[in-house]
């Protein structure tokens, strides 16, 4: 995804594949997101030798609600630009399976 807002509202989201916030904005409020695979918070791109690389970018997501609920089969990765303030995981489950990351980019962590 790129640019914009999405809002799950208590509706479901399933991508087989890897899921890229890119930039934007991604509200769960009481939905659920199946990942199949990695779900990245960077920007994607191509560098001059054609290989996929990953950095920060400016997104962010929210899970507010109890009933938030997001599962990822691989891995989760969170390298945005914006302060914990924007990115909340404050209720709900986040089910990771592989491994999770958190970049650090101008002293910025966030709250589980």
């Amino acid at each position: 995804m790129s640019g914009g807002s999405i809002n799950i509202n208590k509706s479901e989201l399933s991508v087989g594949e890897n899921l890229v916030l890119s930039s934007g904005n991604l509200y769960v409020n009481g939905g659920k997101i199946f990942v199949g695979k990695d779900f990245r918070i960077q920007a994607q791109k191509v560098d001059y030798e054609g290989n996929i690389i990953f950095e920060g970018c400016y997104a962010y997501i929210q899970m507010l609600n109890k009933e938030d609920y997001i599962y990822v089969e691989g891995d989760f990765v969170t390298q945005s630009y914006y302060s914990d303030y924007y990115n909340r995981f404050n209720a709900g489950v986040l089910e990771v399976k592989g491994r999770f990351y958190t970049k650090n980019l101008w002293k910025q962590f966030i709250k589980l």
